[in-house]
């Protein structure tokens, strides 16, 4: 049980187990108080309100009664019976409810209602007798039995129902005062039982901060000499449970931390070897870096100006081919508009045949108007006197007819010589249209070659471009590695410095067999030096995964040979 009891965890279980059960109490108790009153007044509300409630009702209901049959009989009213039925079932109602509904809660209040049960039926009768007398109108007979019967057994049923009323609220006012005295008591326990819990909670608490402090007092000066050097001190482990397991812990970090201290103490003159021929190598590479970069650099540019003149060739043919292309619709346009023309010149040719034929028709005409004419003149010779005008008249015709025939000879060889060119233009220019297609198609082939130039040129373009990119990005990783290889000088130089400051601050630690002690605060590490800007002043792109980081000038930890630097570099 003492070992239990030694533990830090035990004693804080302890006190909240105390706390924990002064809690429960004092909420125990509160809540039984709470219980305990609203179980009076719930009894309270049960027991004597509500029949105060229904009593009040059964009561009105009587006074209703009463009032109505006074009016009927002294305004001799017979309108007003209903409502005293009314009023009476009412009364049955709230009265039924009170007395059968379990609401009585004492023997006087029982013997009260016992009386009113008796009651009611007789004053219920006797109303019951003054209803037909109304009724039938004899209000003379109605008024002595309301005067002699019915207002006495009410006056009497409205006493007993107003000791009823002061038998529940005596019961109340019982009921009201019981609650006062049990709050006060109640109120009594719990604060008996808050000052002994405060007085249980200082003595564990002043208990847990005694067994707490002192442990840790000792602990926190034993922290102190480690972070102030002095490793050569003993840590005697005598507190028991989690302080106890600290000291042995605290222990064991003095001896690891003075091992610690001792191997780097034993390694740092390594580690300064080891990073001044890192620096001196990184100095070499770089500079031989630095002339391939420079290589590339020149490299880049011819490439560049030899992707502009093959892309200015590309530019070139492009355009002569838009051009052809041009030339190419412009002829065939112009095939076009041949075509129609021959066509026009056919329809006009046509035409030329349907005037000859119509000429023809005509001269048919007139040499048939001039036979007429002369078998006309002769009829006339014939006649004599009488077919001298005739005659006159028949020469009139016969040299229209004449002069008629010589037009449509006219016009039949005017017709014909234009026949004859229509269809010599209509051969020129079938002639033309051959010609303008044999030119569309030439044009049509001189626009393939040079589409063909087109294509070539931007396929040559596009090698050269990834040419370039290539070499653009073997340039940029050129440069990356000249860098990488400043900051992986510069980060030996770190290095050295970090284990020259890395000795001096472990003379900061004292050990066993040491002669003195250093007293002072580590060195503050001086910054690295700043790569040149001529190595990082042409823009590059992000690098893999293993690109160079900058490197933090406060940083004590040795580089090592699989560092992501080392492996890309």
């Amino acid at each position: 049980m003492s070992q239990f009891f030694s533990s830090i965890k035990s004693r804080i279980i302890l006190v909240l187990t105390i706390s924990m059960l002064i809690t429960i109490l004092v909420g125990g108790a509160g809540l039984f108080g709470m219980s305990s009153l609203s179980g009076s007044m719930q009894d309270t509300y049960r027991g004597n309100i509500v029949p105060i409630t229904r009593v009040a009702k059964v009561r009105a209901a009587m006074m209703n009664m009463r009032l109505a049959l006074w009016r009927m009989q002294a305004q001799q009213i017979k309108d007003l019976v209903p409502k005293v039925r009314e009023f009476q079932s009412q009364m049955d109602s709230d009265w039924k409810s009170y007395y059968t509904g379990g609401e009585i809660t004492s023997t006087s209040e029982q013997a009260i209602a016992d009386k009113i049960n008796a009651m009611i039926p007789r004053f219920e009768a006797a109303v019951a007798q003054e209803l037909p007398l109304i009724e039938a109108g004899d209000f003379a007979a109605a008024g002595r039995l309301q005067t002699e019967t019915v207002f006495p057994m009410g006056n009497a049923l409205s006493d007993l129902i107003g000791d009823d009323f002061e038998n529940n609220a005596d019961q109340a006012r019982d009921a009201s005062a019981a609650g006062v005295a049990q709050a006060a008591r109640l109120t009594w326990i719990n604060l008996t039982l808050i000052l002994i819990g405060a007085a249980a909670l200082t003595a564990s608490t002043v208990y847990l901060v005694r067994v707490i402090t002192v442990p840790l007092n000792n602990t926190v000066r034993i922290a102190s000499d480690i972070s102030e050097g002095r490793l050569d001190g003993r840590i005697v482990a005598k507190a028991q449970g989690e302080f106890g397991r600290l000291l042995d812990a605290m222990k064991t970090m003095n001896e690891t931390l003075a091992g610690t201290v001792r191997g780097i103490r034993d390694s740092s003159e390594s580690v300064n070897v080891a990073a001044a021929q890192i620096a001196a190598g990184n100095q070499d590479l770089s500079a031989r870096t630095e002339e391939q970069a420079s290589s590339l650099e020149q490299t880049a540019a011819s490439m560049t100006q030899l992707t502009e003149t093959v892309r200015q060739n590309a530019d070139n043919a492009r355009q002569a081919n838009s051009l052809a292309n041009n030339a190419r619709e412009m002829t065939d346009a112009g095939s076009a508009a041949v075509q129609s023309m021959v066509a026009t010149i056919k329809e006009i040719s046509a035409d030329s045949s349907q005037i000859a034929e119509i000429t023809g028709m005509i001269e048919g005409i007139a040499f048939q108007t001039n036979i007429l004419a002369l078998n006309a003149a002769v009829e006339a010779a014939r006649a004599g006197e009488q077919g001298r005008g005739f005659a006159v008249v028949a020469g009139e015709v016969r040299t229209l007819a004449q002069r008629a025939s010589v037009a449509a000879k006219e016009i039949k060889e005017l017709i014909e010589a234009s026949a004859k060119k229509v269809h010599r233009g209509a051969e020129q220019a079938g002639v033309v249209s051959g010609n303008m297609d044999q030119v569309s198609h030439a044009i049509g082939r001189v626009s393939d070659i040079v589409g063909e130039i087109t294509a070539a040129s931007d396929e040559q373009s596009r090698g050269i471009e990834q040419v370039h990119a290539a070499i653009t990005q073997i340039d940029e990783v050129t440069q990356q590695n000249a860098a990488l290889v400043e900051e992986a000088a510069a980060a030996a130089q770190s290095l050295q410095e970090q284990a020259d400051r890395m000795k001096s601050d472990m003379g900061f630690f004292r050990l066993d067999g040491d002669t003195s002690a250093i007293t002072r605060k580590a060195a503050v590490p001086s910054p690295v030096r700043k790569l040149p800007a001529a190595s990082i002043a042409k823009p590059r792109k992000a690098m893999s995964s293993g690109s160079t980081k900058a490197i933090d000038p406060s940083a004590s930890a040795p580089l090592s040979a699989d560092e992501p630097e080392w492996q890309t570099f």
